[in-house]
């Protein structure tokens, strides 16, 4: 992640045991925080949700966190490498444009691959392709905005932002799937919308 390195360097310089455990923590916390967290969402509600109204759920949610980190992690370290480029240079003004230019191939590409996944699926319901095309584009726009918010060192709200959106999505879509699987589903993509406003936001 664009920035990251910064603050890890100012930890190691401390040169004690210490700091270098901090940093190691640090770093990880960071960089795998919102990974980790994705996944135990997903794990807990494939426990507490019963089977008949949450087998669709579970797997497009489990082929959206897949899918998602895939198609955003076959450009990723450009977009990383630019943007730190941007940031050396100091060239501030084309931050923003290329924040837009890297969410339109971000959202191209997602749904480009739902598209292929509802040819090759079909038929499929129409709300559940929407559902599911929704919290793909969601997810990997997220992505994007992970690797553009750490590179302003917004470290710590990176996290609470996670686990504040996750908290929402497990809870939302545990009480929405009692009355509709794909209102469930709907209740998921809510927390993710909560992640990616408080990202917007620090943009």
């Amino acid at each position: 992640m664009a920035g990251i390195g910064f603050e890890l360097n100012k930890l190691l310089k401390r040169n004690s045991f210490f700091s270098d455990l901090y940093a190691v923590f640090y770093s990880v916390n960071v960089a795998a925080g919102p990974w980790l967290m994705s996944s135990v969402t997903i794990i807990i509600l494939q426990i507490i949700l019963p089977k008949e109204r949450s087998e669709f759920t579970i797997s497009a949610l489990i082929y959206t966190f897949i899918f998602s980190t895939i198609i955003y992690g076959g450009f990723s370290t450009s977009v990383t490498r630019y943007l730190s480029d941007l940031i050396y240079r100091k060239e501030y003004g084309k931050l923003y444009l290329f924040y837009k230019d890297t969410i339109k191939y971000a959202t191209g590409f997602s749904s480009l691959f739902v598209i292929l996944f509802w040819a090759i699926n079909y038929p499929l319901k129409p709300l559940r392709v929407l559902v599911f095309l929704h919290s793909m584009i969601l997810l990997t726009v997220i992505w994007v905005q992970l690797t553009f918010v750490t590179s302003i060192r917004k470290f710590s709200p990176v996290v609470i932002a996670f686990l504040s959106g996750s908290f929402t999505s497990l809870m939302l879509c545990n009480a929405w799937s009692r009355y509709n699987e794909e209102l469930g589903y709907l209740g998921y993509n809510a927390g993710l919308m909560i992640i990616g406003a408080r990202y917007f936001n620090w943009l």
